[in-house]
Formats: C-alpha cells, structure tokens, sequence
C-alpha cells in the first residue's frame, strides 16, 4: 500500500493508471505505482528526482511528464520524463518559480504548466 506524504497525481498511460506521489514523512522522493488489471503494483521510486510538494503528471507525445517542485522547497519547477521504458534526468524549468505545487495539463498539442 502506498504510503504518501502529499496529494498524488494520476495519469492514464497505455491502459494503466500511474499514480505519482512523494513517499511518506515529506520524504523528497517521486514515487509511483500502476494500476494493471484492477491490482496496484508495487512502489516505484523515480531516479535522480527530488521534490517538497504535491507532483502534476501529463502524458504528451506518448511520454509521462511529470512536473514538482524542487526539493527542499527551493521555488523552482522542476519535471522527469518517462518514456514507457525508462525515466530521463530531473529537469529544471528555467525562469519560473513557485511556491506550492504545480498543476500540468495538455491542451492542443501544448503541455500547459500552473504554478
């Protein structure tokens, strides 16, 4: 059973829901898990991420895009790509700041980011 610290954010990619999350105890991990056949799977951490709040996934272009912000509540916007198989580098949003969560969502071919 996920244990999390924060809301979490799901997406529907490829029929199964991913739930992302930040562990337990404002832990500063990305975590997930899948929802294949009606039966949550294990826990997954995301590589080489960090966060202090609440993530916001988008699927676009056939990948899960998922933004936070950065860890220790530094203010940045911060997003990790997955491509079905495997999670790229923890990304920085350059020139945004923030100061809670944001919220992502895809409208005409864009990846809209609020924050």
């Amino acid at each position: 059973m996920a244990r999390m610290s924060a809301s979490p954010s799901t997406v529907d990619f490829n029929d199964e829901i991913y739930c992302f999350y930040q562990g337990k105890g404002n832990s500063g991990e990305l975590w997930y898990t899948i929802l294949r056949e009606n039966r949550w799977g294990g826990e997954h951490k995301v590589p080489r991420t960090t966060l202090s709040a609440e993530p916001s996934a988008v699927v676009f272009h056939s990948k899960i895009y998922c933004f936070h912000q950065g860890k220790g509540n530094s203010g940045e916007l911060w997003y990790n790509v997955l491509d079905g198989e495997r999670w790229g580098d923890d990304q920085k949003v350059p020139d945004t700041s923030l100061s809670a969560g944001p919220s992502a969502v895809v409208i005409n071919q864009r990846i809209y980011c609020f924050h």
